[in-house]
């Protein structure tokens, strides 16, 4: 056998492959498909900063927001509101023209015109207090239902922006009228106070000098004017 023959016969050892290379691992799409290097350096965006005061009051949903509560016009609290607001109104005019006829009283120096218009204005301030612990009681009531927490305290303005319908403005109205009949009334009674108290010291000087007048010694008091001494009660025997 030839040299030739003898290497085509003989077996040639396998030549090595080159393996084959892998893929770079990339991060899988949920669906299987692969995101590229540009998907893997999206920026992501910060969370929003919140304030403290946000954070500690979330806002409410649109079903738990606080809505104002009002009252209907024919509300039967309303109407004895409304009618105890009217009997003030009348009371304070009957109040206002007293305190008128107590001032001229005074300004005349008449006793009995002034005693009469003292006891009518007792019997007033009387039926003013009674009615006046009505309106607190229905003022306290209304309160309660609207969620006032002055309770009886509550103003009529408050109340009256709390009522449906036209009578609410009456209500207003009858407020204020009220409001200023009690102004007047104290104005009155101011200046009858001052009256009196001047007609208290002219009525003192005048006792005064007739004590003087009738202070036959002519002595001086503890206090260093002429007035007439205590009075003593004595007697005579004349049985004897």
């Amino acid at each position: 056998m030839s040299q030739r023959q003898r290497h085509a016969a003989t077996p040639s050892a396998p030549s090595a492959r080159p393996a084959p290379q892998q893929p770079r691992s990339s991060p899988a799409h949920p669906g299987g498909r692969v995101i590229g290097a540009a998907a893997r350096t999206r920026p992501v965006a910060a969370p929003a900063r919140t304030s403290p005061a946000q954070s500690a009051a979330p806002t409410p949903p649109p079903g738990d927001r606080i809505v104002e509560v009002k009252l209907a016009s024919d509300h039967p609290l309303v109407g004895d509101l409304e009618s105890l607001l009217g009997e003030l109104v009348v009371l304070y005019e009957q109040l206002k023209s007293m305190s008128a006829m107590h001032l001229d009283a005074i300004k005349d120096a008449d006793a009995r015109k002034l005693a009469a218009c003292v006891r009518q204005e007792n019997s007033l301030v009387q039926q003013v207090a009674e009615v006046e612990k009505k309106r607190i009681r229905v003022v306290g009531q209304l309160a309660e239902q609207l969620g006032s927490p002055r309770k009886h305290e509550t103003t009529m303005g408050w109340l009256a922006r709390r009522v449906d319908g036209p009578r609410a403005a009456a209500m207003e109205r009858t407020a204020e009228r009220l409001k200023a009949l009690m102004g007047e009334v104290n104005q009155i009674n101011a200046v009858a106070r001052g009256a009196a108290e001047h007609l208290a010291k002219h009525m003192e000087g005048v006792m005064h000098e007739i004590a003087r007048g009738m202070n036959h010694a002519k002595v001086y008091s503890r206090s260093g004017r002429v007035q007439a001494g205590a009075r003593v009660t004595s007697g005579l025997d004349l049985s004897s």
